[in-house]
């Protein structure tokens, strides 16, 4: 002889079953919410956002721009500021972002001297890179990858200007759209 459940236990447990996966959706949009990320996407976003900071002086690294050049980044743009550009050279939007700038130094919006990629590829493929795309500013290596490591410099491309000063006065991740002459001007200032 079988037991039968009864219609009122099968709406309780019904109910029940309810009510722990309402619990479950509404905490886990507490926790987003408390955290202040939203989805998982922002949550990696955020995670791997940079500590150059506006208002921060960028900082001094040694940068490796072909044998025996090297670069070092406090005194680089000093007294007329600049744009680093800190690229992945395998991913699409570092070639956009690439693209992006050489346009405004094509433009004559900046010299191609204020503009300095940055990546932690080895110079042959930084010059392979440069070939590829036509692009006429330097592409230096970032040897000891202080930026990945000290600055959490992880999700690309990034793009840093720095005024005439040394001080960070905007990053971006956005690699499309072109320069905006006055607005650059107005950044490069001190």
């Amino acid at each position: 002889m079988t037991k039968r459940t009864s219609p009122l236990r099968i709406a309780l447990l019904a109910l029940l079953v309810f009510a722990v996966g309402v619990a479950g959706v509404l905490a886990g949009s507490g926790i987003r919410a408390f955290l202040g990320r939203g989805s998982p996407e922002a949550m990696v976003r955020a995670a791997t956002r940079s500590l150059l900071k506006e208002g921060q002086a960028f900082p001094d690294v040694s940068i490796a721009a072909g044998d025996p050049d090297v670069l070092h980044t406090a005194t680089l743009c000093r007294g007329e500021g600049g744009v680093f550009l800190f690229l992945d050279l395998e991913c699409p939007p570092c070639v956009d972002m690439s693209r992006k700038w050489q346009d405004a130094i094509d433009r004559n919006v900046i010299p191609d001297r204020q503009v300095l990629g940055i990546t932690n590829h080895a110079a042959d493929i930084a010059d392979d890179f440069r070939a590829q795309n036509a692009l006429t500013f330097r592409i230096g290596e970032d040897t000891g990858r202080v930026f990945h490591h000290d600055h959490r410099v992880q999700r690309f491309p990034l793009e840093v200007v720095v005024d005439a000063s040394g001080r960070i006065r905007s990053t971006s991740y956005d690699s499309r759209g072109a320069v905006d002459p006055g607005r650059l001007a107005e950044l490069l200032a001190n």
